[in-house]
């Protein structure tokens, strides 16, 4: 029943969206006719044609002049921090013969459906089907996943990677197998090559190795997913440096530009200021802003009380874990905490609020039984 949900909401996003484009699509697309031989002008060409003809972009105020012979600079050096994401527009340049550009829709939305599944089996490590079943659901239709659950990014999919990743860690932290450690660090280095997530992992990992008792096994396994984290960390940075890729610096050098040219608040104040006061509101404004907006205080009160039952759970600690990992990001990239922080940490929510949801339907179930049992006493006695 899961999949089927999942399944035909996909391709209602898929049907909803069709002409419903970002400032980024156009950037995988381009990278996604390369990949099919076009040389980097003739795939520039193509995509602006195919941007102006059909899609929201065309009539997009914020993307005015983007697509043509002089886009602003901030947008034409975009591309460039693109070049060590390759794994979703090579996905996606597979299905160009037959889709065209909607094939990059196809694989957001293939992996979006994939994601409620994956998750649903995550969360069977955890609470019952039924349970497990609201709590895929519940990912399913988070708003802010939804929204863009078939846009041409690469947030789906490495979304995707990013639950194999933590289920294959806490498969593998509860009994330390080789395929599933093998697992993890591969659901890793996808994650790397989709979106520069790599820190996810390596943090929940970390937390995982911190919450365990010492000299246990589990913690031993935890450090060795450590490692293999740490590892494809390393790899990843290796080959960004050998592609020409974009460090840290480069990358918040090219926000303080694109936001001066915005005439975005703290622009003017150069660069150390701007990021220092992005980074303040971003951490406090911008995460309150969007629990408000998204009705997720109900959401959050399950997720701390099922969080305060798993305390002792290596789960925790990988909770703890991806928080960091998550704040992390944003001092990297400050400018979009729903990328950064609520779409990676609304599994975590969920499962912790399964858990709660699962420790109160017990409970419920206790009670009933102690009434119906006084009710029969009564009936006895009379």
């Amino acid at each position: 029943m899961v999949a089927v949900i999942a399944a035909l909401v996909a391709a209602y996003r898929l049907h909803h969206d069709r002409a419903l484009w970002s400032a980024d699509g156009p950037i995988y697309l381009r990278m996604a006719l390369e990949d099919r031989g076009l040389n980097p002008a003739a795939a520039l060409a193509v995509t602006d044609r195919y941007v102006l003809a059909g899609t929201s972009e065309a009539k997009n105020p914020d993307s005015q002049g983007f697509y043509g012979p002089t886009p602003p600079e901030h947008y034409r050096t975009q591309a460039a921090l693109f070049v060590t994401r390759p794994l979703y527009p090579a996905v996606a340049a597979l299905l160009l013969p037959r889709y065209g550009p909607f094939a990059l829709k196809i694989v957001s939305a293939v992996a979006y459906a994939l994601v409620t599944l994956v998750f649903f089996v995550l969360l069977l490590r955890f609470v019952t089907p039924p349970i497990a079943a609201i709590g895929g659901l519940a990912l399913l239709f988070s708003p802010e996943i939804e929204s863009i659950a078939a846009l041409p990014l690469t947030d789906m999919l490495a979304l995707l990677f990013w639950i194999v990743a933590l289920l294959a860690l806490i498969a593998y932290v509860d009994r330390p197998a080789i395929a599933t450690l093998a697992a993890f660090a591969v659901a890793t280095a996808l994650l790397a090559i989709t979106r520069p997530a790599v820190y996810l992992p390596f943090f929940a990992a970390v937390g995982a190795f911190a919450a365990l008792p010492r000299a246990s096994a589990a913690r031993g396994a935890a450090l060795k997913a450590v490692a293999a984290a740490f590892v494809v960390a390393l790899a990843f940075g290796a080959y960004t440096l050998l592609g020409h890729g974009p460090g840290l610096i480069e990358q918040l050098r090219w926000e303080y530009a694109w936001q001066q040219t915005l005439h975005e608040r703290f622009a003017s104040h150069g660069l150390a200021v701007w990021w220092l006061l992005s980074v303040l509101v971003a951490s406090v404004q911008d995460v309150a802003i969007g629990i408000y907006k998204d009705n997720l205080l109900l959401l959050l009160a399950l997720a701390v009380l099922g969080a305060m039952r798993a305390r002792r759970s290596p789960f925790f600690g990988i909770a703890i874990g991806c928080i960091a990992g998550a704040l992390v990001a944003v001092l990297v990239h400050p400018l979009d905490t729903i990328r950064t922080v609520t779409i990676p940490l609304t599994p975590i929510a969920i499962v912790f609020a399964a858990i709660a949801l699962q420790a109160l339907a017990r409970a419920a179930d206790a009670d009933g039984r102690i009434l119906a049992e006084g009710d029969s006493t009564l009936e006895a006695g009379r």
